[in-house]
């Protein structure tokens, strides 16, 4: 009788084991919508930190995943920015704005019942505005992006989860013949993403 009951003890411990596995190890289409911030690593830099708005979406098989994130910041500075539009050197507004665009590609190392933890690089496109009051006339910095890091996804249920995105931006704002403030260094940015999955 004891052999019995521990043998379906066993039975029903493999069997829930196995199906977690199934559970949390899918594939499929992650849609998400988060928010976030940045740092930027040059201490003088006047961005400081903004909120960011991100919309991001992952194509996963098996331990690999293809994807888009798009971010929308909103930046605001201590003090004016000093842009030089033509001949002129002018004072931006505080309130400034920005668009990341990137393709991502995330590798996923380690995989738990709930968390699954993942290194990410992307490469994209980014994008400041300052805007100029006199002129009505806005002035912009471009740059290509490589932004590599980690990313932490926690599974809430078989249809949404939960993620944390580390990256390190590695862009390029500064541009003395428009923007005479130091806007030199990198960006690391920190997101949180709720989601779901599509199978």
């Amino acid at each position: 009788m004891k052999k019995y009951v521990i043998l379906c003890f066993l039975f029903l411990g493999f069997n829930l084991h196995a199906q977690e596995k199934e559970w949390y190890n899918k594939d499929g289409i992650y849609l998400g919508l988060g928010t976030g911030t940045w740092l930027p690593t040059n201490s003088k830099n006047p961005l400081k930190t903004p909120v960011l708005f991100n919309f991001n979406v992952d194509f996963k098989s098996n331990k690999n995943a293809i994807g888009f994130s798009f971010d929308l910041l909103f930046l605001k500075t201590k003090e004016p920015l000093s842009v030089r539009l033509n001949d002129s050197i002018i004072n931006s507004e505080r309130t400034l704005g920005g668009v990341n665009i990137t393709l991502n590609y995330a590798r996923e190392f380690y995989q738990s019942n709930r968390f699954s933890f993942e290194a990410i690089t992307g490469l994209g496109y980014g994008e400041m505005t300052f805007y100029n009051p006199n002129a009505e006339i806005d002035v912009s910095k471009a740059s290509f992006l490589i932004n590599p890091g980690i990313n932490v996804r926690y599974l809430m249920s078989n249809d949404y989860f939960l993620q944390f995105k580390l990256q390190y931006n590695i862009v390029n704002y500064h541009d003395q013949n428009k923007v005479i403030d130091n806007l030199k260094g990198q960006y690391v940015s920190a997101k949180i993403i709720f989601g779901s999955v599509i199978n």
